[in-house]
């Protein structure tokens, strides 16, 4: 066809089925996955020489690693299983977060709902006490979110999720406000207010009006009605919404939306939740759900923003002025790199210099980053047939750490001063110490990108990045002189902190013994060395990144003669 008959067929086709060019062009996106050709580890990549000179005379900048404010643990019946219970014992031990999200608190499993007697709700606190409990035990505090609908107060016993939790409408706001109330005054009697008072409060968020699961009217009515009855127990309590994903936040029927109504009717949250997720939108695209249901394919476009995070951010504050709230409280409830549990991206080197690269480039920007979710073993999606399938988790379902636990780890040993900072570094100041962490990012590749799907073979799940470049850093520190140095250093590679590397090397076996589980938890931490330099004018450091890498180095005076 010539350029003039393929756009004239190309138009009729549009006419006849509003749709088809969509369908066409999915289509023929699916024909091209079908040749994507891995890059060539051995084709050498291009180089670049980073020259770093930390000023000697910066004024350092206070951190207070809001990154470490919260995390996310699936549902509140998981919180009673060892298991999960083993991973967020591990996690405060070596890391220390402050608050514990979840969903699921008023799901059948927990029982708290009991119906109505005489006009008075009645509950069973016994599992409900059992997970705050533990919470408090680790040095956590909830950050209790009131979900789900209980079916008996839900317009329609349906879900979109495989755990059953009802994410319907409310069919009596009233009985569920009188259910949040009886539990936060059952929590301040056990617990005491001077402990309840520190809590985070939320409800149902906003997304799931686009998913079709409930009118807008009826999410405000539902947020309205959850935010004054936990007023009404005090109005100290801290109460945040609507839980945002950013394409909610982008369209003009979100965010500004809820503003809008919260403003009017008196019920402005206390601090805004917001998700951050890279994707381009998930309210434009028709098949969204079905194809998240089906866990094969995410029709939602991948952004091509590699600075996402801070993109909606910037846009996000931009609305909170437009509504006279410039000084409100950002939670970001819950992010990740990707939509999707199933993508393998999350089990590889990527989830660790993602996650490196997107805290320092943020630090301390909004009160939390959220990151969804501390483990695999959440059964929304159940349907997996390997330990490393491409889950949300830090840990795999079995307790085996990933890459992105270890680049929290790291990041964990960062100073309370910042002294610098830069493309693929940050330089961080203790008591008698200096840590500098680097990280070489590289981004989805553009075909991967558009329309990401499940991919076969765990060998090609490096296959669907850029190959991006060798990063050379030559860092000076002038401060750092006339005296001896211990060095320490800790890396993130495809051969050290990286128990999906171990796994894969090892032949990949889906479901491996207990003793391979072993071995793959005491070796997927990073390799450490450790040297001494003796320094007379300035501490000079030289390295090498290849792609998706992440070092941090640990830097001790030894002698302060």
């Amino acid at each position: 066809q010539t350029p003039r008959q393929y756009r004239q067929h190309a138009t009729q086709k549009a006419a006849a089925d509003p749709s088809g060019e969509e369908t066409l062009l999915q289509d023929g996106v699916t024909y091209l996955l079908q040749f994507a050709v891995p890059p060539d580890p051995q084709r050498e990549l291009p180089h670049e020489t980073q020259y770093i000179t930390v000023d000697e005379n910066v004024q350092p900048r206070r951190l207070r690693h809001t990154w470490k404010t919260l995390l996310n643990a699936g549902y509140a019946k998981h919180l009673l299983t060892a298991a999960i219970q083993q991973q967020i014992i591990k996690i405060q031990q070596e890391i220390g977060f402050r608050y514990l999200r979840f969903h699921g608190m008023l799901d059948q499993e927990l029982h708290i709902y009991q119906g109505m007697e005489n006009g008075q709700v009645k509950c069973c606190f016994t599992y409900f006490d059992m997970v705050i409990d533990f919470l408090l035990e680790q040095g956590l505090r909830p950050f209790l979110e009131f979900s789900f609908i209980p079916r008996e107060l839900a317009k329609a016993p349906t879900s979109i999720f495989e755990t059953g939790s009802i994410t319907a409408a409310c069919a009596d706001c009233t009985a569920f406000g009188a259910l949040v109330e009886a539990i936060l005054r059952h929590a301040i009697c056990r617990y005491g207010w001077d402990e309840v008072s520190q809590w985070k409060f939320s409800t149902f968020q906003i997304n799931y009006v686009f998913f079709d699961c409930m009118t807008m009217d009826e999410y405000l009515e539902l947020y309205d009605c959850v935010y004054h009855a936990v007023k009404a127990v005090d109005t100290r309590l801290q109460f945040g919404g609507p839980g945002a994903m950013s394409s909610v936040v982008w369209d003009p029927r979100g965010m500004r939306v809820f503003l809008q109504y919260a403003t009017a009717h008196d019920c402005l949250p206390d601090f805004l939740t917001v998700q951050s997720y890279p994707h381009e939108s998930s309210s434009a695209d028709a098949n969204f759900m079905s194809y998240t249901l089906s866990q094969q394919s995410i029709p939602s476009v991948l952004s091509k923003d590699t600075n996402f995070v801070k993109t909606f951010l910037y846009d996000l504050n931009g609305i909170c002025r437009e509504f006279e709230l410039p000084d409100m409280d950002i939670f970001i409830e819950e992010w990740n790199s990707t939509l999707w549990q199933r993508d393998l991206s999350s089990d590889t080197c990527y989830k660790s210099v993602w996650l490196t690269k997107n805290i320092c480039e943020n630090m301390d920007a909004v009160s939390a980053f959220g990151y969804w979710t501390i483990s695999d073993l959440m059964d929304e999606r159940a349907n997996f047939d390997s330990m490393y399938h491409g889950g949300y988790g830090l840990f795999t379902y079995n307790g085996v750490p990933k890459s992105g636990y270890e680049a929290l780890r790291l990041l964990g040993q960062l100073g309370n001063c910042c002294i610098a900072s830069g493309d693929g570094w940050y330089f961080t100041q203790s008591e008698r110490e200096w840590q500098l962490i680097l990280y070489n990012y590289t981004h989805y590749d553009n075909i991967y990108r558009y329309r990401y799907r499940r991919l076969e073979h765990p060998e090609d799940a490096y296959s669907v990045f850029e190959s991006g470049k060798v990063v050379r850093f030559q860092v000076t520190f002038p401060a750092l002189r006339r005296g001896l140095y211990q060095i320490e250093q800790q890396d993130i590679t495809r051969t050290s902190g990286s128990s999906f590397d171990l796994w894969l090397a090892a032949g990949a076996p889906p479901s491996p013994d207990r003793a391979f589980l072993q071995y793959l938890a005491e070796h997927a931490s990073t390799h450490r060395t450790l040297t001494t330099e003796q320094v007379d004018t300035a501490l000079r450091l030289e390295t090498t990144l290849q792609p998706l890498e992440v070092r941090l180095f640990r830097i001790r005076k030894m002698n302060f003669t």
